[in-house]
């Protein structure tokens, strides 16, 4: 199979190799492992989006065609017609062009195409339910939900003609009765070398509490960090890991701080900022006690909750967006109200004090885990696509 990929997070050639994020890399390098040539149509980062692009794709069969340079979205879209032919161009010798969704473009993209090439979507989320926990002026926001409504009818238009695979169940139920085929699938970073076994944690002086990903107000670090002050203050010794990157101007760093102060706990809040996904990163779920996310508003499911379930990690999440719809409280995960941090207390001390409790928890939301990984994804998803493009 002759497969294309395209998608919004950019990507670059360095001395002979494609440098890109490394979910996404990862991602790319194994579903290259089932193709005779994967191609991406993407784009060409920024200066200050370089630094991010640190995974360099490891297959050989994998060739990147940038159709432009990452700029803000209603400049891409202006700009769409005059990088037109070069993206059909790169489209014509491919068996089906996988688009990961929803991406600015994508309209645009499949009007074109949609007699030339067979198309398929990913479906990871739906921006729609994103846009009033945006923090802009109301008429910007006015403005944004317009384009995100807009983007999003079209995307439902064109999967009546395309494979959709979606990465929850909500998005399964409602992309079968629209799409020819729908297929649920989980997107993931792991790989099967990089589950950790162990059978218990919190047995150190010190428990071990880990925030990864994205650092905002919506993730609930806020509260986390507050109940993170409480259980100190009620003399058990924690202490916060925040990996992850804040995005530029965004003072929540200071706003954690100023909580971490209140409670005589500077000393207990650690920043080790952005890791990049793989052994970097794994090596933090190894060393932690317990995992905490406390997602604000719905969303997709996080992929850090996959990662620290793999790393045999007891999990604290609320039950937002497709969480409740791939865990079960008390049996793979400790659900957290949200906007609550005497409930993520509450709960973080619970787990502490109940062994059986947290053995359960590992043991139950590792079998929850077992085949959310890149091989077993990745061919599931070849599989589907040689099936559509060869009925």
């Amino acid at each position: 199979m002759n497969l294309g990929f395209h998608y919004h997070i950019p990507a670059y050639i360095k001395e002979g190799k494609i440098f890109t994020m490394a979910f996404q890399g990862l991602f790319i390098d194994s579903l290259a492992q089932h193709c005779n040539s994967l191609t991406l149509i993407m784009y060409s980062p920024t200066s200050k989006e370089m630094k991010e692009l640190d995974y360099s794709i490891r297959s050989e069969n994998v060739r990147l065609i940038s159709i432009m340079k990452h700029y803000k979205i209603p400049v891409r879209i202006a700009l769409y017609p005059f990088i037109r032919s070069k993206f059909l161009n790169a489209c014509k010798d491919l068996d089906v062009l996988l688009v990961r969704a929803p991406t600015p473009l994508l309209p645009q993209m499949i009007r074109d195409l949609k007699d030339k090439t067979p198309y398929s979507f990913l479906v990871v989320g739906e921006m729609s339910l994103h846009v009033d926990s945006i923090k802009q002026a109301e008429w910007r926001k006015s403005l944004i939900r317009f384009y995100v409504n807009w983007n999003e009818k079209w995307q439902e238009k064109y999967a009546g003609n395309a494979l959709v695979f979606a990465n929850s169940k909500v998005t399964f139920n409602k992309y079968k009765e629209l799409s020819k085929k729908c297929v649920e699938v989980r997107t993931t970073t792991l790989k099967k070398e990089d589950f950790y076994f162990r059978e218990d944690t919190c047995k150190g002086n010190t428990i071990e509490i880990l925030f990864t990903g994205r650092i905002e107000d919506d993730k609930g670090i806020l509260e986390i960090t507050e109940a993170v002050g409480r259980l100190n203050k009620n003399g058990i010794s924690c202490r916060l890991n925040i990996v992850g990157w804040i995005v530029p101007k965004d003072p929540i760093e200071e706003h954690i701080i100023k909580i971490a102060r209140q409670y005589n706990i500077e000393d207990k809040v650690i920043f080790h900022g952005f890791k990049t996904a793989g052994a970097e990163l794994f090596a933090y779920y190894k060393n932690a006690d317990l995992f905490v996310v406390a997602s604000r508003n719905n969303e997709g499911f996080p992929r850090t909750i996959w990662e620290s379930l793999a790393h045999s990690l007891p999990v604290l999440c609320t039950a937002v967006g497709s969480i409740p719809s791939f865990l079960s409280d008390k049996k793979d995960a400790l659900f957290i109200e949200r906007n609550n941090p005497e409930d993520i207390y509450s709960k973080i001390k619970t787990l502490i004090s109940d062994e059986n409790l947290r053995k359960s928890l590992i043991s139950h939301g590792r079998e929850t885990v077992k085949e959310v990984t890149l091989e077993i994804q990745s061919e599931k998803m070849i599989n589907a696509l040689n099936e559509f493009v060869r009925p």
